[in-house]
C-alpha cells in the first residue's frame, strides 16, 4: 500500500510539472523529456540523478510528502541555485 502511495504521488508531481512547465514555456515541448513515476522510481539513487523540488515555501514546509534524495530548488531563485548542479546531471524538477 505504501508503495501505490508512492507511486501515485510521483504521478501527481510528474503530472503537475508538466502542465506548469508546458504552461509557462515559451519554449515547445521538444525541448525538454518527461519520465513516468516508474521510470523516476528505477532511476532513484542512481549516480548522475539530481532531483529538484521546486515547490514554493508553505507547499514545501507543509509536505510530508518528498522524494527521496531531492533537493530544494526554490521556485524564482533557479539562478541560485542551478549553478550547484553538475552540468552533466540528469535532472528532474518536481513541485506538487
Amino acid at each position: 500500500m505504501k508503495n501505490r502511495i508512492v507511486l501515485l504521488f510521483i504521478f501527481a508531481v510528474f503530472v503537475t510539472v508538466t502542465a506548469i512547465y508546458v504552461a509557462a514555456s515559451p519554449a515547445s515541448a521538444d525541448s525538454f523529456n518527461t519520465v513516468s513515476a516508474e521510470t523516476l522510481k528505477s532511476k532513484l539513487g542512481t549516480d548522475g540523478l539530481v532531483i529538484v523540488d521546486s515547490r514554493s515555501g508553505s507547499d514545501w514546509r507543509g509536505s510530508e510528502l518528498i522524494i527521496p534524495g531531492a533537493i530544494r530548488g526554490k521556485p524564482g531563485a533557479e539562478d541560485s541555485w542551478a549553478g550547484v548542479i553538475p552540468k552533466d546531471a540528469e535532472i528532474i524538477i518536481y513541485c506538487a
